[in-house]
């Protein structure tokens, strides 16, 4: 090896071409001979992980790393810093010296050695921790290095956690206790950070909360008594604090976008960077103090509010007229700043007297095994550079969850408007897809598991895990749903809304949507109604159906509400009257509806207002055909003609902008992630056709994991001219026997149940429009004569929806009911299976 008298020296874990960086050192003087012992210097300085100098050495080691194909385990690169930038000398295979393998495992929680152990033990943990590929840009300036070390007063460590170390005689001590242990990031952050979500951090807390009331962390619960904490597990409240975030952040489940609602664009949120704590114990502050009344003087200049270098010009000893004591509050304040600086993704640097108990505290929260941010413990007084933030002490009996938002809080996070970015295009551009599916499926699991039908559910590994999990087949949903069962009951406070499924036969089954599910909900469906096509300023007429418990009239009601625009709440009972004087008098521009039931109303209200005009047409519940959509431009000029897919059970599925037509769809997998498999559940690949499974990802109270919903579709990646690209899906119709009707669901099954004692044989129900009519025909099979007219007359006496029963304008024509009898053998049959084709939508043939 060249020898260096000064440069960098960066440890790396290699498995299955993924690369972990497990540290980073500054290394001063020669290289000790011979030359192979290459990790072996004078003096060696543990680095922050992060900062211009770091983010090019990784990006130098990650690139040589898979030009030469490295091998898989440990190995160290060698490279030299001048004033033209960053070089690499030497990159060798092996472990690292024996001391920096040890500084690096003190230091960091996890050197080279633990990831190496890693590696072998479980590939896919190491995986998910590694560093992302990136590569090094061409022709960018690189950073011009310090031209020595790092200047910082005598025997400070370093800002990375690690103290100076010179091989062959100890470290210089301080004076005061320092822990040299630091808790790691999974993940290196650089030109591409990785991001943490606050829903690991509650996952993290739930652990600790279950571990301290089962007992099962009693040394850490008398640490916290001892330091003033008197009720430890009440510190880690993981529906308080789930709560407070949910209100900080206007929803944890869309962070860290998060939508507005009087434009069709994002608020982003992101964490501070570092956030140092000070836990002032035994520093003589007034009992009930927090974490430091002089922390604000760390406040320098720089990016954002407190952002800067703190010089540490607070004093280690009272301040001017405190009284003497105790800080009773200083330990809870400093757990409070902790939870949520990593809830908002900050690393945290606790300065403190007592490094144990903050090690302790981030190791309880590590051990749930979720990715948390960096964090570590340094002595009082100690430099760091970060956002110094004060925390004050909780009254007693005061509320987690509106701590959360108090103003010391707002110092954990930035936020910025991202004018002209709607949420769904700041999805389909984030380079971290996988890993924000991957940390929505973790609170999803972990949340259904609260259920008793979901209490064995296995962890998911992201996205591509999903397969590993049982199918939720209709049936067993119907079994363990309220009225007939409750393993689909969390037993949680009951609150929110409950809807009442479709069916019109046998028991009615219902949908229960926590407070926290709603919101959810309309936080994700006020977008997806802007994506349609609905502006600021808009007047809808809204003829969905409402009233007993059905979903369409009252989410709607819930999801324009937030918009500025203005609603008339027709339900399904609007008038052509009703219609003329909405747009007559009060400028309606939009009508949403069914168009089995909004067509006919506007053709006669054409009819009778030959000068109607109607903007916009944004329908759901049975598809439309391309005659109808033309109708509607040219007749109505309307500009915009969309579709939503929607059902009681997960609410919004799919939607389409003004580029799509025919039965494709937006899917917005953030929410309700979609999946196409064969009859088995196994997944099949993007453009084939299969039947559809849903996972409601944010509706957390009886929740939907890999539901088969009975839908038949196909997805596939889109590059929409409307800016957003990422998966769409083509509806193809149902699979499971449903048949909808004027706004309600007839069950194949039910239908043959009844007509068997007439001795039917083969039964096919078909759907299709004719003009503004919707037809149901029913197609029967037997071996003896049957009278349709007979046949008709009891299926409308056992299902009243086929016959003239109507929730809506009797005087629209809108609906009929028809019958064939035939002899055995006469329904057309499957070339190849001679089976009958049990239910047909042809309204889907002419769709576009």
């Amino acid at each position: 090896m060249v020898p260096i008298s000064t440069g960098l020296h960066v440890s790396t874990v290699s498995a299955g071409g993924s690369h972990r960086v497990c540290a980073i050192w500054r290394v001063h003087g020669r290289a000790a001979s011979p030359p192979d012992t290459s990790c072996v210097y004078p003096a060696a300085l543990l680095l922050p992980r992060r900062g211009a100098e770091q983010d090019w050495a990784v990006e130098t080691v990650l690139a040589a790393l898979r030009e030469r194909g490295a091998p898989d385990g440990p190995a160290c690169a060698a490279l030299t810093t001048d004033a033209d930038g960053i070089g690499l000398v030497r990159l060798s295979s092996g472990p690292c010296d024996a001391d920096l393998l040890e500084l690096g495992r003190a230091a960091l929680g996890r050197g080279q050695r633990e990831w190496a152990a890693l590696a072998a033990r479980d590939p896919a943990a190491f995986h998910a921790a590694a560093d992302p590929v990136r590569a090094a840009a061409a022709g960018r300036p690189r950073p011009r290095p310090a031209a020595g070390p790092q200047t910082r007063p005598h025997g400070a460590p370093a800002v990375g956690g690690g103290p100076a170390r010179v091989h062959g005689r100890p470290a210089q001590r301080r004076a005061r206790p320092l822990a040299a242990r630091s808790t790691p990031s999974r993940g290196l952050r650089g030109h591409t950070p990785m991001r943490h979500y606050p829903t690991d951090l509650l996952l993290a807390v739930e652990h600790v909360e279950r571990s301290l009331t089962g007992g099962a962390l009693p040394e850490l619960a008398d640490a916290l008594r001892r330091a003033g904490v008197a009720e430890p597990p009440s510190r880690f409240d993981g529906e308080q604090l789930l709560l407070g975030l949910d209100r900080l952040l206007d929803g944890v489940g869309q962070y860290p976008w998060q939508p507005l609602t009087d434009s069709d664009d994002v608020m982003e949120t992101g964490p501070v960077g570092t956030v140092v704590l000070d836990d002032r114990e035994g520093e003589g502050e007034a009992p009930g103090a927090g974490t430091g009344a002089h922390a604000a003087a760390a406040a320098g200049s720089g990016a954002g509010p407190g952002r800067g270098t703190d010089p540490a010009a607070a004093p280690d000893g009272p301040a001017p007229g405190a009284a003497p004591g105790a800080a009773a509050g200083a330990a809870e304040a400093v757990l409070r700043g902790l939870l949520l600086a990593w809830a908002l993704g900050n690393e945290v640097v606790v300065r403190s007297a007592r490094p144990a108990l903050w090690t302790a505290v981030m190791d309880a929260l590590r051990a749930a095994g979720t990715p948390l941010p960096a964090g570590r413990v340094a002595a009082p007084g100690t430099p760091v550079a970060g956002v110094a933030v004060d925390v004050p002490a909780l009254p007693e009996g005061a509320s987690l969850a509106l701590d959360c938002q108090a103003p010391w809080v707002h110092r954990l996070l930035t936020r910025r408007h991202l004018p002209g970015v709607t949420l769904a295009r700041a999805r389909a551009s984030d380079a971290g897809r996988d890993a924000r599916m991957a940390a929505r499926l973790r609170l999803l699991t972990a949340r259904a598991r609260r259920h008793p039908y979901y209490a064995d559910l296995p962890e998911v590994a992201g996205v591509r895990g999903l397969a590993a999990l049982p199918v939720l087949e209709k049936a067993d949903l119907e079994a363990h749903s309220p009225p007939a069962g409750r393993g689909l009951c969390s037993g949680g406070p009951a609150t929110g809304e409950v809807l009442r499924s479709g069916a019109t036969s046998g028991d009615p089954r219902y949908i229960v949507y926590s407070r926290a599910d709603w919101d959810n909900m309309v936080r994700e469906a006020v977008p997806v109604l802007y994506g349609m096509g609905l502006e600021p300023g808009d007047r809808v007429i809204n003829t969905l159906f409402g009233g007993g418990m059905y979903g369409g009239l009252t989410t709607t009601f819930s999801e324009l509400s937030r918009m500025p625009v203005e609603a008339y709440s027709t339900g399904q009972f609007a008038t052509v009257d009703d219609v003329l004087m909405l747009t007559g008098r009060f400028g309606a521009n939009v009508v949403l509806g069914m168009p089995a039931l909004i067509l006919p109303l506007l053709r006669d209200a054409k009819e009778r207002c030959p000068g109607l005009r109607i903007e916009k047409v944004l329908y759901g519940g049975t598809p439309m055909t391309r005659t109808d959509r033309d109708w509607l431009r040219d007749a109505l000029g309307a500009r915009v003609v969309s579709s939503i897919l929607a059902a009681n059970d997960g609410a919004q599925l799919g939607y389409q902008c003004a580029h799509l037509g025919g039965t494709l769809h937006h899917l917005n997998d953030d929410y309700n992630l979609l999946e196409i498999v064969d009859e088995d559940g196994a997944p099949l690949p993007d453009g084939a056709v299969g039947e559809v499974l849903v996972t409601t990802v944010q509706k957390f109270e009886g929740p939907l994991v890999r539901y088969r919903i009975g839908d038949t579709g196909r997805i596939f990646d889109h590059a929409c001219p409307c800016g957003v690209a990422g998966r769409v899906l083509e509806y193809l119709g149902r699979s499971d026997g449903l048949i909808r009707f004027k706004g309600e669901t007839v069950l194949y099954g039910d239908v043959l149940a009844v007509l068997e004692g007439r001795r039917v044989s083969q039964l096919q129900i078909e759907v299709s429009s004719e003009g503004s009519k919707e037809i149901l025909t029913v197609r029967t099979e037997s071996p003896v004569p049957l009278d349709a007219a007979e046949v008709r007359e009891l299926l409308v006496a056992e299902f009243p929806v086929l016959g003239a029963l109507q929730d809506f304008d009797a005087a629209l024509d809108v609906y009929e009911l028809r019958v064939e009898c035939h002899s055995e053998g006469r329904l057309a049959r499957n070339a190849v299976s001679g089976k009958v084709k049990t239910v047909i939508d042809r309204r889907l043939e002419v769709a576009c």
